[in-house]
């Protein structure tokens, strides 16, 4: 399947009160026609008169390590970061279409398939009708016959 080069510019502001364009870029996976088809089926999902509830989750570190430093031209920037786990606080929500947060959810570590479907089962799905239709990210722990049975047993596509 070719790809198509959708460049996005990455702006860096410079002394001056200017800009400089620092880099283009674009995605490797991006195609095109997957991209009309999703708009088609989100259009047809709209005539129908169903809303859509998108779930994610994302991570905080209580530290943080600074990948990049500055040092005169030609110099090596030189750091040591510790390469134990570091403790994390995760959040997980849905926000339904419109703009309303539900089911708030946090929770100290990362989010595995067990504790994922137990959020989803006790605060999601007591939310969730047959006119929903639930949007999830590719993240790891999504895709179990629970979760997809979870979402069904409400009648939500």
């Amino acid at each position: 399947m070719p790809c198509k080069f959708i460049p996005q510019r990455c702006i860096t502001p410079v002394k001056n009160g200017g800009s400089v364009a620092k880099k283009n870029w674009g995605y490797r996976e991006h195609d095109a026609r997957q991209g009309r088809d999703s708009l088609r089926l989100r259009e047809r999902y709209h005539h129908r008169g169903q809303q859509f509830v998108y779930i994610d989750e994302s991570g905080f570190e209580r530290e943080t390590t600074r990948r990049y430093g500055r040092a005169p031209r030609g110099q090596p920037v030189h750091g040591l970061r510790t390469g134990r786990a570091r403790p994390r606080t995760s959040l997980m929500a849905a926000r339904f279409e419109g703009g309303d947060f539900a089911a708030p959810g946090l929770f100290e570590g990362t989010c595995k398939t067990d504790l994922f479907n137990g959020w989803l089962e006790s605060q999601l799905c007591p939310l969730l009708h047959s006119q929903h239709v639930v949007i999830l990210d590719h993240a790891a722990f999504h895709p179990s016959a629970k979760t997809r049975d979870l979402v069904a047993r409400t009648g939500a596509t």
